[in-house]
């Protein structure tokens, strides 16, 4: 019987005066607010009566939103100041900028930390006036994000893990920084809404698989392709008498439905897709989630579901499922990593076989190998060919 998902309680917020008033930027995207998470239960564990506020863009701010271990999410309305130049003109968006600013010099910060480490973040961080400002050393970070912090982390190893960076940083600053599973990101009404679909449209006695088969509208050169995840879920279905679950986002309905044709008995997830809270606690649920890197996948590693996650365009080593990179294939063909949002033949995807796939999905649905039990079950499924 798979142990049910334990969900947080909702935090009393209260501002005590005289605590110490803390800010974390990190704007966005899913999977990199995703990274950073476990640097907030990091600081919230630390200093558990801290003021914490988040500075997050619109388009992930979902994720924090009601979020328990934060005192304040601080959207940066970049959908709306986009507008506003579009619509009314450089000086009314100007004009929304200069007001976001001083909202946020208004809460008077102690501390920033830059988790992002561009320009846009730096700037963030630098508008805040927070008398102490942490950032990444110049050679990690993107664009002279630099100049915007008093204190730098040290050149961090090439390669190494987001999560571990950021925990880094917070070392930095004298905190103790140690990595622990994330919060879940729902409520018990999540939960209810994910549970009373499962049980109407799923058998209850057999294995649980989400697969996310969908990426990023721009950047699509991370996806596998369609007829594969389809054989996949055939074979799962027979072999392994899972149930399996397609999930994805809006505008990947259609994406969904051809895999849904071919694969009978895969079960499509809600038309009108669930919250990310909601989606959160499926993949807690399940016996396994796997898909191409994306924001999705990364929530489920993070919250120590069984993932697999497939690696084509982008290099699996700061990226990969923490703590289990044999959970993750990576194509390393001659052009890989690489940055494009276009490419004409994405070999670096298509050389991910599905029978190595399928051979990794089933150790991992059967506990086979024990990463614990199994010291050379530790590096990511390199496949050159």
């Amino acid at each position: 019987m798979r142990p049910q998902p334990i969900l947080s309680a909702e935090r009393q917020v209260h501002d005590p005066e005289g605590r110490r008033r803390v800010l974390i930027v990190k704007l966005s995207s899913i999977g990199d607010i995703v990274f950073s998470l476990p640097a907030l239960e990091a600081l919230r564990r630390t200093r558990p009566d801290d003021f914490i506020a988040w500075v997050v863009e619109d388009r992930a701010a979902a994720l924090l939103e009601n979020h328990p271990l934060l005192d304040q999410v601080i959207t940066l309305p970049r959908k709306e100041w986009r507008r506003l130049r579009r619509e009314e003109g450089l000086l009314a968006a100007a004009r929304a900028i200069w007001q976001f600013r001083m909202k946020l010099r208004s809460l008077r910060f102690d501390l920033a930390f830059d988790l992002q480490g561009n320009i846009k973040s730096g700037l963030v961080a630098w508008a805040s006036r927070a008398r102490r400002r942490f950032g990444f050393a110049r050679q990690d970070c993107r664009e002279p994000n630099w100049i915007f912090t008093h204190a730098r982390l040290a050149p961090q190893p090439k390669g190494q893990h987001r999560i571990d960076r950021d925990l880094a940083l917070l070392k930095q600053a004298g905190i103790k920084a140690e990595w622990s599973a994330i919060t879940p990101p729902c409520t018990k009404n999540d939960g209810v809404t994910v549970d009373d679909w499962l049980e109407k449209h799923l058998s209850a006695d057999e294995p649980l698989v989400v697969m996310i088969p969908g990426t990023s509208e721009w950047l699509k050169t991370k996806r596998w392709p369609v007829e594969r995840y389809a054989e996949l879920a055939r074979r799962l279905q027979q072999k392994q008498k899972t149930r399996v679950v397609l999930s994805g986002g809006p505008g990947e309905e259609s994406l969904l439905a051809q895999i849904a044709d071919a694969a009978p008995n895969a079960t499509l997830a809600p038309s009108k897709p669930w919250s990310l809270a909601e989606t959160a606690y499926l993949f807690m649920r399940a016996d396994l989630v796997l898909g191409s890197e994306t924001g999705p996948i990364h929530l489920a590693a993070t919250l120590k579901a069984p993932t697999l996650a497939m690696f084509g365009p982008y290099d699996p080593g700061p990226l990969f499922p923490y703590q289990h990179p044999e959970y993750a294939i990576y194509a390393a063909v001659a052009c890989s990593p690489c940055r494009y949002r276009s490419c004409p033949r994405p070999v670096c995807m298509t050389q991910i076989g599905l029978e190595e796939v399928q051979t990794l999905a089933e150790s991992i649905l059967n506990a086979i190998p024990d990463p614990a039990r199994c010291p050379a079950a530790n590096k990511t499924v390199f496949l050159r060919r």
